[in-house]
């Protein structure tokens, strides 16, 4: 029983290296780079931005109603000014961001483009009340499981903006309803 034990514990001394196979990044390379979870939320809300502010330039050109224009008006005011932040920290943190909103949100511009006059409103309304329910989640999910403080804190800041956005939209759809 012994030489058993003793022929076990050898081979099982065989089976395992004395050093890691793959070394642990240093602590500062980890550091310098953002997670998966950063960058896409660099990405996405970039993305966000450059829509909201092509969004409401249409807005001011197409809207029918005070609110919206005073909407579109809003929308690139404010999204312009978290975007300035968001490249500047993306540009820190080395990452490259789309020089242009993803395809869906072309897709949805362009079809801004195309709504008659008396649908436009509306149809602004409603689709930017869901992409900002959307910013909303995205926002608290980078709050929640992302690691790069400065990435996390544009998340914070931007949530009261996003958050009147939503509430002004709201607002905005009740005074449209016939």
């Amino acid at each position: 029983m012994f030489r058993t034990l003793t022929a076990l514990a050898a081979v099982g001394a065989l089976l395992v290296p004395a050093q890691p196979v793959h070394a642990a990044p240093s602590s500062a390379a980890v550091a310098s780079r953002p997670s998966l979870q950063d960058q896409a939320f660099l990405i996405a809300a970039h993305e966000s931005h450059l829509f909201e502010i092509a969004g409401g330039r249409i807005a001011q050109r197409r809207g029918l109603t005070q609110a919206v224009n005073a909407l579109g008006s809003r929308f690139i005011r404010d999204h312009t000014v978290m975007d300035r932040a968001l490249t500047a920290t993306a540009a820190e943190l080395g990452v490259a961001l789309p020089n242009q909103p993803n395809a869906a949100q072309r897709a949805r511009l362009a079809q801004y483009e195309e709504y008659d006059a008396d649908r436009f409103d509306i149809v602004f309304v409603l689709t930017q009340l869901l992409g900002h329910q959307a910013a909303v989640a995205d926002g608290k999910r980078e709050v929640r499981e992302g690691s790069d403080p400065r990435v996390i804190k544009l998340a914070r800041d931007a949530a009261p903006t996003i958050t009147a956005h939503h509430h002004q939209l709201i607002a905005a759809r009740l005074a449209l309803q016939p």
